[in-house]
């Protein structure tokens, strides 16, 4: 079985397409599969690293809050960090829930684990904000910068005055100096005591130093207590009251020094910090520590999918490229195949195969085609054998459009003799017809003559017979005259019915029987004028009887003699009639031969405009073929293979024929196109004037024009 080239085609790109279809479908199921194995990472492992993210951020913004309440220095701050605490809370306690459904065994283990130490670091939280909430750093300073102070500058006012009554009492020696001074070393001790407060305030963070302070205060307020009663005693009256005034004051100062030293002593934010940075980190390094192990376990588990997606890839990159390399062996293949068998089938590379081509297209049959060895089915094999045949062919063709144009040149000239001949044809029909023309005058002045006389004729010799018979009966008596004038009515009815049957048969005739019509007319006039005669004959029959028996022996002597006349002229008559008839016999042949004359010339003009297209089409058929271009010896063999035939068609011209008949059958044999034209009617033919040649008796007669 032959293969086609579309065939081989079709399997090439088959095969291909087929290759390269189980490729696309093995990517694209090795796609799908890693698809689906990323969405499973991205909802699986990924959400969940992307989940416990969130857990550990959220729980390192609880420590930011929780290190913020304790730092806070209003309520409202601190509400506001203690609500920001509770909402990561309440989301860490979300997310790990679904952390949780969405882990593995392990990881809901994990999850419960960090769940447990995370609830006990927020039950410390939950004391640290008690403590944060108590703010004794803060109430401490405010009181030791605002109570303290009015209640120090309040008792040492009422001091200072006491202090400078005594001096100007002293100098007066009114008081004793050992008092003053006693009174003067007060103002120092006071101070002390204020300075030990600030000391407890800013010693907040060192438990023991605030002991050793609040200790040391107490001393100081014992020994200035002590002081100011010995004092009190060894005062006069109006020092006593300065001093009573100060000691009122000196109590509310002392009261808010001990306010201050609780305040401190209570110390919440250290208590606080103490507890963020002891147990409260130790429960949130442990849930850390667990929560750190869930995110240990997530990244193994991702770690896992990747190189499960990573083998996924592998096996499927590895049959891709084993499709890939198996379509391109057979690519490659099929093609080696295909342009091996287009070649076999050219005959030789395509660049030569389209030049020779394109030398044959433009016209050149004298180019060389150079084919292998053997070969004759091969593209270029069949454009040589072409190019062979189509040399011989144009050679043939050049010729015959030469013998074409030769013949046509014999044609044109035949149809010249043909044309002169039919003229002179013509000619001789003119004369024939213009001496058929005189004799038909003469013919038709005879027969008029020869009508006329034997009209005459006739009524002679009925009046010849009518007057023998009233002669006879005048004679005999003239009680027969009525008979006779019966007779002569009865006569003339009859040439009435003759005029009438007349007058039928000239209807009949057409044309050529009006002349009739006319004669029958007048015939039933001269009957009607009888019958008047009659009339006038029975009036005088009295008076001409003597003469009708005198006319009676003429008249029997002239009958005889008219009846022969009156047979003559009806054969005269006859003869005239048959005389016309072979004059139209006559004219119609002249007619048919003048169709016949104009036939040929419209013949011969048509042959000779037909010779003349020929000769042309032969010149333009000569023009194109010389688009071809041909070598020598093609020329002269077609020439060789075409000059008997030419010979024998130039002996086959009807040259030597002569005659209307052979001049048709040379016409029909040279252009049987142009013969089986029939050529428009002729308006020919002859028309005989039969006017000449009148009398007097055709005075009594109407002529009527031809229609």
């Amino acid at each position: 079985m032959r293969l086609t080239l579309k065939f081989k085609l079709g399997m090439a790109f088959a095969a291909v397409v087929l290759l390269s279809a189980g490729g696309m479908f093995l990517g694209i199921t090795s796609m799908a599969q890693l698809n689906e194995n990323f969405d499973a990472v991205l909802d699986g492992q990924v959400e969940r690293i992307r989940m416990a993210n969130r857990i550990n951020a959220r729980t390192l913004r609880v420590t930011r809050d929780e290190k913020n309440m304790i730092l806070a220095t209003s309520v409202e701050e601190m509400d506001q960090f203690a609500k920001q605490m509770a909402d990561e809370d309440k989301k860490i306690q979300e997310e790990l829930a679904n952390l949780r459904a969405s882990s593995s065994d392990e990881g809901k283990r994990r999850a419960d684990a960090f769940l447990s130490a995370w609830e006990n670091y927020i039950s410390l939280n939950e004391k640290i904000q008690d403590f944060a909430r108590l703010q004794s750093s803060l109430r401490a300073r405010r009181l030791s910068q605002n109570e303290e102070r009015q209640g120090f500058d309040a008792a040492n006012a009422e001091l200072l005055r006491l202090a400078d009554r005594m001096r100007g009492e002293v100098e007066a020696g009114q008081a004793s100096l050992a008092v003053f001074r006693d009174i003067e070393r007060v103002i120092p001790e006071m101070m002390n005591l204020q300075r030990i407060s600030k000391n407890i305030i800013l010693s907040l963070d060192n438990r023991s130093t605030v002991e050793r302070y609040s200790k040391a205060m107490d001393e100081a307020l014992a020994g200035l207590q002590t002081r100011l009663e010995a004092v009190h005693s060894r005062l006069s009256d109006g020092d006593r009251v300065i001093l009573d005034s100060f000691n009122a004051r000196y109590a509310e100062w002392v009261k808010v020094l001990h306010q201050v030293r609780d305040v401190a002593v209570e110390n919440g934010n250290q208590k606080a910090f103490e507890l963020a940075n002891g147990s409260a980190a130790e429960a949130r390094s442990k849930a850390v520590a667990t929560f750190q192990s869930i995110l240990e376990l997530n990244a193994s588990q991702l770690d896992e999918a990747k190189v499960a997606s990573d083998a996924t890839y592998e096996s499927s990159r590895m049959m891709l490229l084993a499709f890939l390399a198996a379509a391109a062996l057979i690519g490659i293949g099929m093609a080696v195949w295909i342009v091996r068998d287009v070649m076999r089938q050219l005959g030789g590379e395509p660049a030569y195969a389209q030049e020779m081509v394109r030398e044959v297209a433009s016209g050149n049959l004298g180019v060389e085609i150079a084919t292998r060895k053997g070969d004759t089915t091969s593209l270029l094999a069949s454009v040589n054998d072409m190019t062979l045949k189509l040399r011989e062919i144009i050679g043939e063709v050049t010729s015959a459009t030469r013998n074409v144009a030769s013949g046509s040149q014999e044609m044109s000239a035949a149809a010249e003799q043909l044309s002169q001949g039919a003229v002179e044809q013509s000619s001789s029909t003119e004369e024939a017809s213009s001496s058929v023309e005189q004799m038909a005058a003469n013919i038709k002045q005879n027969a008029d003559n020869a009508g006329q006389t034997e009209t005459i004729a006739r009524k002679a010799a009925v009046d010849a017979e009518a007057s023998g018979l009233a002669v006879g009966d005048a004679v005999k008596a003239m009680e027969t005259i009525a008979e006779k004038i019966m007779i002569v009515q009865e006569i003339a009815r009859q040439t009435d019915l003759l005029a009438l049957n007349a007058a039928v048969e000239a209807a009949r005739a057409g044309e050529h029987g009006r002349g009739f019509a006319v004669v029958a007319s007048e015939v039933r006039k001269l009957a009607e004028r009888s019958q008047a005669a009659a009339q006038e004959i029975s009036g005088l029959s009295g008076d001409t009887v003597k003469s009708a028996q005198s006319a009676g022996e003429m008249l029997s002597k002239l009958v005889p003699d008219i009846k022969r006349t009156a047979e003559l002229v009806s054969e005269i008559s006859a003869a005239s009639n048959e005389q016309n008839a072979g004059a139209s016999q006559i004219n119609a042949a002249i007619q048919q031969l003048d169709k016949v004359t104009q036939q040929n010339t419209s013949a011969a003009e048509e042959m000779s405009s037909t010779a003349e297209e020929l000769a042309t089409q032969a010149e333009q058929l000569q023009n194109s073929i010389s688009y071809f271009k041909l070598d020598e010896t093609s020329v002269v063999s077609a020439k060789v293979r075409t000059a008997s035939k030419t010979q024998g068609a130039r002996r086959m011209t009807p040259s030597a024929k002569s005659g209307v008949a052979a001049l048709q059958d040379a016409v029909k044999a040279a252009a049987p196109q142009i013969a089986a034209k029939r050529p428009a009617k002729a308006n020919g033919g002859f028309s005989f004037d039969m006017g000449e040649g009148s009398d007097e008796l055709d005075a009594e007669f109407k002529r009527q024009g031809a229609a």
